[in-house]
């Protein structure tokens, strides 16, 4: 992958690229959404009255707390309480919109996200203020139901990890224990569940940029490390066996804008092993030291591909 790339000239590749983003909680302020899950766990377990002490527990481990919050409630028959607290916690206090998002949503057509909010869907509605050429709406596809073979050629966002208003999220151990079986030990209450398989097609089929993941979700990605372990063995089988293979790996290239960590931080050499792992998977990492360096990029790409009269119409 290109070494030279960073910061101050990723926009001048991506812009002749048609990506979609993937998208964590680090693309939501300003609306009173909690931006961590840290934060997100305090108060759920607070208002779920169950005694936890989230700051002493390591960020891996914070389905494990979700899962506690969750068996205590349902301990008094109060499992729908779980879902009613967290829909209230994301729902927007402060701000129906974020800039971040309409950012993204202005610079390209498909999203898939972990976030259990509608930012994205409301930003886009501010979106189609500005811009009346645009569909009214736009499409959603939620867990656990996923479509593969999408081209995303209509402004789409993919709920990954599933949405408030609904039952269907991955937060606790047992949420991701069924929908990340290759993470799991192959422990899935429900083996048809296709989460997997649709990360596998985004990673082969599609460029991603992710932006606002930290990456410490260790399921996702320990599944695409995962993806990317059996392309590569596939590739190797293949290349021997099989006359004109064209090899797959070296066909794809990803891309995360991740804040820059100062060597004197704690979290200094477990960040280093992370953006290790995602360059041996194909992803080049981005340094920025600001969120407004990345915003800044995706206006730089709008810029370099205004003169296109389909960017014009805004299809």
């Amino acid at each position: 992958m290109a070494d030279n790339l960073d910061i101050n000239n990723i926009h001048e590749h991506l812009a002749k690229k048609n990506f979609i983003v993937f998208a964590g909680t680090g693309v939501i302020s300003g609306t009173g959404i909690p931006s961590t899950w840290k934060e997100l766990l305090i108060t759920l377990s607070r208002q779920a009255n169950v005694n936890i002490n989230v700051d002493n527990i390591c960020k891996n481990e914070y389905p494990d707390v979700a899962q506690k919050i969750f068996d205590e409630l349902a301990k008094n028959g109060e499992e729908k309480r779980y879902y009613e607290i967290i829909k209230e916690l994301i729902s927007a206090k402060d701000s129906a919109w974020d800039e971040k998002p309409y950012e993204i949503l202005s610079t390209t057509k498909g999203v898939v996200t972990t976030n259990f909010d509608n930012i994205f869907e409301t930003s886009y509605e501010r979106l189609v203020e500005a811009n009346s050429s645009l569909p009214s709406s736009i499409i959603t596809n939620s867990l656990p139901d996923f479509e593969d073979k999408d081209d995303f050629n209509k402004h789409k966002i993919v709920y990954l990890h599933g949405r408030a208003n609904e039952n269907h999220i991955i937060f606790k151990k047992n949420d991701y224990m069924d929908y990340y079986p290759s993470m799991s030990a192959g422990k899935s209450r429900n083996p048809d569940l296709c989460l997997e398989t649709y990360l596998d097609y985004i990673y082969r089929k599609h460029t991603i940029v992710f932006v606002g993941f930290s990456f410490d979700d260790e399921y996702v990605r320990g599944c695409f490390k995962g993806i990317h372990r059996r392309l590569t063995g596939r590739d190797e089988r293949c290349f021997e066996r099989k006359t004109g293979y064209i090899e797959i790996i070296p066909r794809i290239k990803h891309y995360a804008f991740i804040e820059e960590v100062k060597p004197q931080s704690n979290e200094f050499k477990r960040h280093k092993e992370i953006e290790a792992e995602l360059e041996e998977m194909r992803i080049k990492v981005i340094h920025f030291q600001c969120k407004r360096e990345w915003m800044d990029c995706f206006q730089k790409i709008r810029k370099i591909r205004k003169p296109n009269k389909l960017e014009n119409k805004g299809e």
